[in-house]
Formats: C-alpha cells, sequence, structure tokens
C-alpha cells in the first residue's frame, strides 16, 4: 500500500491489474463522497507564504488568491459565492523570498493594487492552467505541475482510484476505500501549485 522512507509514509499508486482480472467495482457507496464532490462546495484557503500563496480580500469585497513562482505572480479573483472571475498575470521586479525586501514589495504591490487585506478566502473548485510561456517549457511544468492553480476535492492518488476502482486488487481496494472515506470525514482538500498541498477544513496546510 505504500512504503517508508526516513521515518515518512509514502503513498504509492496500486498495481495495476490485469484487464481479464478486473472486478466490477462501485465507489458510491462512500459516506459523504457526493458532498466532497459537489460544485457548490466551498474550501477554505488562508496565506501560507512558506508555500508561495496569499489569500485575502480586495477593497472592492473581491476574494483573492495570489500565487509566486519566481518573480511571476498570479492573482485570481473570485466572487462573494466564491466564484472564479478573473485571474491577473504579472512579472516582478525580482523573485519575492520571505523576510527579504521583495517579499515586502509583494504585499506593498497586492495592496496598492488591490487594496488587498489577508484573510481566509472560501471557494469553489477551480484551476487556472500555467501561461503558453511556461506550459511548453518543460522545466516549468515539472516546477509548477500540469494543474497549474487549482483545488480540488482529493489528492492525485485518490482520484486515480475513484476514477478506476477495477483497477486495484482486492486489498488496494479496501485501503483506498478506508483512507478515502477517513479524508472524506475530516473535510480536507487539496491545492495544487508546484507541489500537492493537503489542506484541512480551515485551510490550513496538512501535509505536502
Amino acid at each position: 500500500m505504500g512504503d517508508t522512507f526516513g521515518g515518512l509514509f509514502v503513498w504509492r499508486k496500486p498495481l495495476p491489474v490485469p484487464a481479464g482480472e478486473r472486478r466490477s467495482v462501485q465507489v458510491d457507496t462512500i459516506p459523504g463522497l457526493d458532498r466532497a464532490m459537489a460544485s457548490d462546495r466551498l474550501y477554505c484557503v488562508q496565506s501560507h507564504e512558506g508555500f508561495g500563496f496569499r489569500a485575502g480580500r480586495t477593497a472592492s469585497g473581491q476574494q483573492l488568491l495570489a500565487a509566486v513562482d519566481d518573480a511571476r505572480l498570479l492573482v485570481v479573483l473570485f466572487n462573494e459565492v466564491g466564484e472564479l472571475s478573473d485571474t491577473v498575470r504579472v512579472l516582478l521586479p525580482s523573485s519575492p523570498s520571505a523576510h527579504s525586501p521583495e517579499h515586502t514589495a509583494l504585499s506593498e504591490y497586492l495592496s496598492e493594487k488591490f487594496g488587498y487585506e489577508d484573510c481566509r478566502i472560501r471557494v469553489k473548485c477551480f484551476r487556472v492552467d500555467l501561461d503558453d510561456e511556461r506550459r511548453h517549457n518543460p522545466l516549468q511544468r515539472a516546477l509548477i505541475g500540469e494543474p497549474g492553480l487549482s483545488v480540488a476535492p482529493f489528492p492525485t492518488v485518490f482520484q486515480q482510484f475513484l476514477d478506476d476502482p477495477a483497477g486495484c486488487d482486492s486489498e488496494d481496494y479496501t485501503s483506498y476505500r478506508e483512507m478515502l472515506t477517513r479524508w472524506i470525514s475530516e473535510g480536507n482538500f487539496v491545492l495544487y501549485w508546484g507541489n500537492e498541498y493537503h489542506l484541512n477544513p480551515d485551510g490550513v496546510v496538512i501535509a505536502t
């Protein structure tokens, strides 16, 4: 089901089951699955400067999520009901890092441009793809990841299980179903930005 490296447990993908041995499997009996996948579900996100993203509100009341990649800034705006309304891409003069003048400049830019004030936001599931330049750059795709900036109900490994539960053997199926049931009951979700960040219902990163 997984391997331990340096004391850390790492999920592994289930081994594929030959097509002739696949079972007819449904996972729609998992408690809360429909609600976890609902299009109107709201996800609470708060700032995590060390992971490169900030959350807050603009002077006009819009919700804002800003993500930094080196000297590139992606700002995603949401309306009051959490629906994505606009995106802004900015090339900063230099790469901001914590406790640096550039880091302060980023805060000042968000404040001056959007009237930004830090706070938790509640947004619906969304995805903003990489810009064209980075989409065709293998290094940038590797650094940021194919999902770009996005929020989703499940980590990749759980989504793969849901997409093809019959591809698991009996042991893996039982284990994944139990872990997914626990994940749903805890209200966790995922934010993608150069990594897969697991967040709890309060928007706190609990694992990467």
